[in-house]
């Protein structure tokens, strides 16, 4: 699915400072689990399944996490036992806080421990806390269930993503792309932050942005269209926190009423620059746009309207004045001309 943010009320909480628990010592986190008392295999076990739904949703409520834990496990804990296990938790160095909507807004008490969430760190990694964007995008969709206890554990692994035909495809791509200079490890950390990044946020222009600081850089107008067909391809395919771990394929399947909802689109500084310059032509564009597969036809009509518009703005740019190099680039990207489309 292409990035589209659906016409949504915001929240109407006021958001703060995130009160992150106290991260406690080992002697001290092994003293409290003795307390519990849990057996040691089975506080492991329930600290993958914390680490594999904050992988796979990034945000879920203990109430859902207990409710999945005892669809693949159903002894495994009592339910005084997951939540005392769960504030023990909190003080941990894991993959995740666990965190209530009092420590997280203003104006909200604290209510119910189990409407406490399980919370991914990628939800907190950039100064605009992606988590806030995050939960109002899954409000409202169903809670996609592994079909087994080993698919859903495997996303314990920090990094790890389905390597899906589409995945394989995006990832060959872009490493082809990487400084030759790399060494491995370097490759497998730029893989892993990118595909990070688009478990978040699937935004083409971020996604952009990401590999110009990485360095990664596209040759001519064919690499930036083969590129942009695998995004598209690997996103359609994608399990995303925005959609509580269903791909959007999957989801406009279940769901396909809730495309008939106006939508917006965005063709962001990166995208109207290459317009700009000449790298791409607003007629390469459109075609993409119509012949890529899409989750409902209104996505497709708000990005050829959209188009339409930025068209007729780089139409109007070229009868204007003669842009000095030190001027504002009329392409939006907020860089000098000389230094952007003026090279």
């Amino acid at each position: 699915m292409v990035y589209v943010r659906m016409m949504t009320e915001n929240t109407d909480k006021v958001q703060e400072p995130v009160l992150f628990p106290e991260v406690y010592d080992r002697r001290r986190l092994n003293a409290l689990y003795r307390e519990i008392p849990l057996k040691d295999n089975t506080s492991r076990l329930l600290r993958k399944y914390f680490n594999a739904m904050a992988n796979l949703y990034g945000v879920i409520p203990l109430r859902d996490a207990l409710a999945v834990i005892r669809r693949f496990s159903p002894r495994t804990v009592t339910d005084e036992e997951f939540l005392a296990f769960a504030e023990i938790a909190r003080h941990e160095c894991e993959g995740y806080w666990i965190l209530g909507h009092h420590e997280l807004f203003a104006d909200v008490v604290e209510g119910d421990v189990m409407d406490h969430e399980i919370i991914s760190l990628l939800m907190f990694g950039a100064e605009d806390a992606p988590y806030f964007k995050t939960m109002e995008q899954q409000m409202g969709k169903p809670l996609y269930i592994p079909p087994d206890k080993a698919s859903l554990l495997a996303y314990a692994q920090r990094f790890y993503v389905e390597k899906t035909a589409e995945y394989t495809a995006l990832a060959d791509f872009i490493e082809a792309h990487m400084p030759l200079r790399w060494m491995r490890y370097q490759r497998e950390a730029a893989l892993a932050d990118i595909f990070d990044l688009l478990r978040v946020d699937v935004n083409l222009n971020a996604l952009i942005s990401l590999l110009d600081e990485m360095g990664i850089e596209f040759m001519d107008e064919d690499d930036v269209e083969q590129f942009t067909k695998l995004w598209m391809n690997y996103v359609n395919n994608a399990r995303l926190f925005a959609n509580r771990g269903y791909t959007p394929r999957e989801l406009s399947a279940m769901c396909p009423n809730r495309y008939e909802k106006p939508q917006t689109a965005s063709i962001g500084p990166q995208m109207r620059a290459m317009l700009a310059s000449g790298d791409m032509t607003v007629e390469d564009l459109r075609q993409e746009f119509l012949t890529v597969d899409l989750p409902h036809e209104n996505v497709r009509k708000a990005f050829l309207a959209e188009l339409d518009a930025v068209a007729a703005e780089l139409a109007a740019l070229k009868k204007s004045e003669k842009v000095g190099r030190n001027d504002p680039c009329p392409c939006g990207s907020g860089k000098k001309y000389k230094k952007c489309c003026g090279k």
